[in-house]
């Protein structure tokens, strides 16, 4: 399908952007959307998800779109609930159902914050349980979404990791200088890289697979372990991670969950592709991470 028109919507997001290039190299011709009036280009157009969203005019041959664009932060998103839900779930909703009135396919994507993260692998048809405002609109954004049929897909994803990661270029600089880290011993993520991320974007759109497809490494690993095996990696001396809990970290911190991992069955079966393993993909990351920073 290498004809196809695609729009990203949020191209400027960490995996909107890999998206989008990755799309133009496989021959694909990619409308792009940005908030940065710079960045317009004949291929890049200005949207503003806070404007009306019923206005909004796209081409009449795009066939699928990726909704990337999102208000990520979590304390963001706690401090102005109705202000981040008018981005996260109503100009979401009101795009899918646009763009699937014209025949689009549709790739919405979620978090595993839809869930409290009390069991590991949580199954696709869980009841959601966000206790996060962040989680709380995407998992109601999933719910109008759903209905919409079967142009539309949800591609719920745990952390992900590019290959400049601003949290592991820091560590990597103290490390580098003798320094201590503090990294949190009991918070837990299911790392993802990036271009696994985009791997599987890629194979929905091409199997047209709608509904919600889920994933994560295959286990839940804490940033303090993550961090020793950087140290590990980098030779330096173990004593220099310090981890801390978040709570001591004053940074805000709304929810801690137990379990982020994923029950991945449909990404195996139905796209072929295996469920991460969680030090493989961390091991990846830190290459990646420090191949950047040598050549800073």
């Amino acid at each position: 399908m290498s004809d196809e028109r695609i729009i990203v919507i949020g191209a400027d997001s960490l995996i909107g952007n890999a998206l989008a290039e990755t799309l133009k190299r496989s021959g694909r011709t990619v409308l792009e959307t940005t908030r940065r009036r710079e960045l317009l280009s004949e291929n890049r157009i200005f949207l503003d998800l806070e404007q009306d969203i019923f206005s909004v005019r796209f081409p009449s041959n795009i066939s699928v779109a990726f909704l990337c664009a999102a208000c990520d932060s979590l304390e963001y998103c706690h401090k102005e609930p109705l202000k981040t839900a008018k981005i996260n779930v109503e100009a979401m909703v009101r795009l899918a159902e646009k763009l699937i009135k014209a025949g689009v396919f549709v790739v919405f994507f979620s978090t595993n914050l839809v869930y409290d993260g009390a069991v590991p692998c949580v199954k696709v048809d869980a009841p959601v349980s966000a206790q996060t405002e962040h989680g709380r609109q995407k998992a109601e954004a999933e719910r109008q979404m759903l209905p919409l049929g079967n142009l539309m897909a949800v591609l719920r994803l745990t952390k992900i990791f590019g290959p400049e990661t601003q949290l592991l270029q820091e560590w990597i600089l103290a490390l580098k200088s003798k320094k201590k880290i503090q990294p949190f011993r009991d918070k837990v993520i299911s790392p993802l890289l990036l271009s696994t991320a985009v791997q599987v974007s890629c194979l929905m759109i091409e199997k047209r697979l709608s509904g919600i497809v889920q994933i994560s490494s295959d286990q839940d690993v804490t940033y303090a372990q993550i961090a020793y095996r950087l140290a590990h990696r980098m030779r330096v001396r173990q004593d220099l991670v310090q981890p801390v809990l978040a709570s001591e970290s004053g940074l805000f911190i709304e929810h801690l969950p137990r379990n982020t991992t994923f029950d991945t069955t449909r990404l195996v079966k139905e796209l072929g592709i295996r469920t991460p393993k969680v030090w493989s993909v961390i091991d990846t990351v830190i290459d990646q991470n420090l191949d950047i920073f040598k050549r800073k």
